[in-house]
């Protein structure tokens, strides 16, 4: 398992992780309407709310030399993995953390450009159990990729 991963020109490194709960996560990155707006949705069960988010900062890496339309990132297919367990990405919570990316989990970088990225991924109780108490000590890892070779970084302690 690697710390990094570097394929089709793109290096992506694994800085930080961060799990906070979904209002802190919410008062660091939404404005007040969009925290209003997002709080009303997950009352009127038009969309699940994460009891806490595990929040990677990445480093994203263009080191291609040819410039491709055909080549890029897609944060939704990223999961966060340990054991029996999976974490989704959470692209409604994305794009408070993410401005320039304009709510899109798709990008591409220009060649020779890196950029950070804030990730959020979603923890429900119900699904963690007695486990969501210990979660910054499990050793989740990030797939980057199931075929045709699944690639796997390693989240940093």
């Amino acid at each position: 398992m690697e710390e990094n991963d570097n394929r089709d020109g793109y290096y992506l490194r694994i800085d930080e992780k961060r799990i906070l709960s979904t209002d802190e996560y919410l008062n660091l990155y939404a404005e007040v309407s969009e925290k209003t707006e997002y709080d009303e949705l997950a009352k009127n069960q038009n969309l699940w709310k994460p009891d806490k988010v595990y929040l990677l900062t990445v480093t994203l890496k263009n080191e291609s030399a040819h410039e491709s339309t055909e080549r890029g990132i897609n944060w939704s297919f990223f999961y966060l993995y340990e054991k029996n367990r999976v974490l989704d990405f959470e692209p409604e919570l994305y794009g408070f953390a993410n401005r320039s990316a304009e709510g899109s989990p798709a990008l591409s970088l220009k060649p020779g450009t890196e950029k950070k990225f804030y990730l959020p991924y979603g923890v429900y109780e119900e699904r963690m159990g007695k486990d969501i108490g210990d979660l910054e000590k499990l050793p989740f890892q990030l797939i980057v990729s199931l075929w045709p070779v699944r690639n796997l970084v390693k989240v940093p302690d």
